[in-house]
């Protein structure tokens, strides 16, 4: 109970709105297959934290409704209908049901007369209507299940002069029996925050199939069982009789129960409810006789087991209520104590969780009894071992039904795997082919930007060798001859001066005195500097005996891997026309350098290219692509 939160919580019947959560003692509630499921709990009013809540209010009859909330999870839901106060005690004890009990304080909104319906329609529209009229408690209406067979549709009569509650109508179209009527129960659930009662209608039945999956209760963890055998209401022969109907009656026999041992055992089965028509009152009426045969031909049995609440299975396996289970009582060998003396030989039934009443004492372990029957059916089934013996009760049985389990659990275990690994496969597949695809993509990708790049990087070439020719423009030959006419410009300006000095007299000489010796002194600084370039070329290279335009082939091939220079690779010697002819020869031989390369056949008396930069700017160039390039060339003695 410490690792599980319960939580009491009282709101307003017609908002859902929580006014309180109240520490009760001693509850219990009681879920439900077609009727309603009580609920009580103590409150002790002499508690401080209890004085200081709105307990009045929030408890209030019939203004009020208590929500059952373990873990986060909505349980149980029912209306406050009783508050009695014990002083001695310092005590309420509040009690009331759940919202299905609501239908038995409402009567019929009108007449009724249908005509070859279904039971469940039937039901849906008596209930909404009656819930529809003013100052009405609000509460959902969920149908579940097909529409029936017309062999099972009925005709139904309720006038308004019977004034009937909405409650015995449900009770009578749940009572026509399996494939005719209906299941009912009331249901719970959080929506948006807030509580919500819903009664869910159900067509032929309520609750989950029998399957290999269903849940399993096993007898050695039960607290307690209580196995009732009711022969009071049994009957092997009956005769269904409806109300004023063209087929007035329907027999039946279960023989298999006669040969089995038991004795005659008949009964008669009314259904005034059913108006005269001359439709399928026969075929409704042998359902009937199926139906009644089915519950009634063996001792009825609804085994009571006591489970802990949260144990396995727990609340939570067992909700909805309604589902089918399997029931088991295993065999013990040896000499060993029998686990159940009730079932010497084992057993293992298929049965229906048809109320479930749980306990949450203040103290000890929280505990829910589920009552169970057999699932409905239209072929009687005998209750499991009744005679403590047989083909059919024994322990052949309960191994059979045990192997045919476990073989049923193994192939279906067998076709998910197939089923996953199948769905596995296609998944992967998938992604191999999405992964093709976008590999595919990223290389068409690839190879465009590859072919923009390659555009880009020729643009980039062609751009750095325009702005090649104009810097070669401004390098030392340029620099020399503007030093050399600035530096002229400033000696005729100096002299100029000096012609203005000679000629004047007083302040006017001496200013263009000083203005003429700053101009001179500036020409001779300039000449210097342009001497000293000079100097330093011709120590490097020689002394200059001529300028000359070099005009150079460069191509860059793919296919022979490298620059070319006049058919030539790199780094071999090639053969350079100049023009002009330079002085002593009209060629020149030298080696062809590579990209950056600033120079060709450097050393005195050797050629001297300036400013080559024979490579894209960005990038690789494009295959088979030829430049034709002009440059200043300086020849040296």
């Amino acid at each position: 109970m410490s690792d599980h939160q319960v939580t009491y919580k009282f709101a307003d019947i017609f908002t859902g709105r929580t006014l309180a959560e109240l520490p009760l003692k001693e509850v219990t509630f009681s879920k439900v297959v077609n009727g309603s499921g009580p609920w009580q709990g103590t409150l002790n009013i002499e508690d401080r934290s209890v004085r200081r809540s709105n307990w009045l209010r929030a408890t209030a009859v019939w203004r009020s409704a208590l929500w059952v909330d373990i873990d986060g999870v909505l349980v149980y839901g029912g209306l406050t209908t009783n508050r009695p106060y014990q002083m001695g005690a310092g005590t309420v004890v509040l009690s009331g049901a759940d919202h299905c009990a609501y239908l038995a304080y409402l009567l019929q909104a009108k007449s009724y007369n249908f005509a070859a319906v279904p039971a469940l329609g039937i039901a849906a529209d008596v209930i909404e209507q009656a819930l529809a009229r003013p100052h009405t408690i609000p509460i959902r209406i969920v149908k579940e299940g097909p529409l029936a067979p017309e062999e099972y549709q009925i005709a139904f009569a309720a006038p308004e002069e019977q004034h009937q509650t909405v409650a015995s109508i449900l009770s009578q179209l749940q009572g026509l029996g399996f494939k005719v009527g209906i299941d009912y129960a009331a249901d719970v659930a959080y929506v948006n925050g807030l509580p919500v009662p819903t009664i869910t209608l159900s067509y032929p039945r309520r609750g989950a199939l029998f399957t290999a999956l269903s849940k399993v209760i096993d007898l050695s963890n039960a607290l307690d069982l209580q196995y009732d055998e009711d022969g009071t209401q049994q009957a092997n022969s009956i005769v269904e009789q409806a109300g004023a109907t063209v087929d007035r009656s329907s027999e039946g026999e279960w023989v298999p129960a006669v040969e089995a041992g038991y004795p005659l055992l008949e009964a008669t089965f009314s259904h005034p409810a059913l108006a005269p028509t001359a439709g399928t009152n026969a075929d409704q009426l042998r359902a009937y006789t199926a139906g009644d045969l089915s519950t009634h031909a063996y001792p009825l049995t609804a085994p009571v087991v006591k489970l802990p609440l949260f144990d396995t299975p727990s609340i939570f396996d067992l909700s909805p209520i309604g589902d089918d289970v399997l029931v088991r009582s295993p065999v013990v060998a040896g000499d060993q104590a029998l686990t159940n003396p009730r079932f010497p030989e084992g057993m293992a039934a298929q049965m229906r969780t048809v109320r479930m009443d749980v306990t949450i004492p203040d103290e000890g372990v929280p505990t829910m009894d589920v009552t169970l029957n057999a699932p409905p059916t239209l072929i009687p089934v005998e209750p499991p071992v009744t005679t403590g013996g047989g083909v059919e009760t024994g322990r052949e049985k309960l191994e059979k039904e045990e192997e045919e389990r476990a073989t049923k659990e193994k192939l279906e275990k067998e076709e998910k795997e197939a089923k996953e690994k199948e769905e596995k496969e296609a998944k992967e597949k998938e992604d191999a082919e999405a992964k093709e695809k976008e590999e595919k993509e990223h290389a068409e990708e690839e190879a465009t930007k590859k072919a923009e790049t390659e555009e880009l990087a020729k643009k980039a070439f062609e751009e750095a060798v325009a702005a090649k020719k104009e810097a070669a423009r401004i390098e030392e030959p340029a620099l020399k001859k503007e030093l050399e006419e600035k530096a002229k410009a400033l000696e005729e300006e100096a002299v100029k001066e000096l012609e203005t000095a000679e000629k004047g007299t007083g302040e006017e000489v001496t200013k263009a005195k000083e203005e003429a010796t700053k101009a001179k002194k500036e020409a001779e600084e300039l000449k210097g500097d342009a001497q000293s370039a000079k100097a330093a070329e011709e120590a490097t290279w020689g002394t200059l005996i001529g300028e000359g335009i070099v005009k150079l082939t460069v191509a860059f091939s793919v296919a022979v891997g490298g620059w070319t220079a006049e058919g030539k690779l790199d780094g071999t010697v090639a053969t350079y026309t100049p023009y002009p002819t330079p002085p002593g020869g009209a060629t020149f031989t030298g080696v062809f350098v590579p990209p950056e390369a600033s120079h060709i056949n450097t050393g005195p008396g050797g050629w001297v290219v300036s400013g080559i930069t024979l490579h894209a700017a960005g990038g690789a160039l494009a295959a088979e692509q030829i430049y034709e390039e002009s440059f200043l060339v300086k020849w040296y003695a």
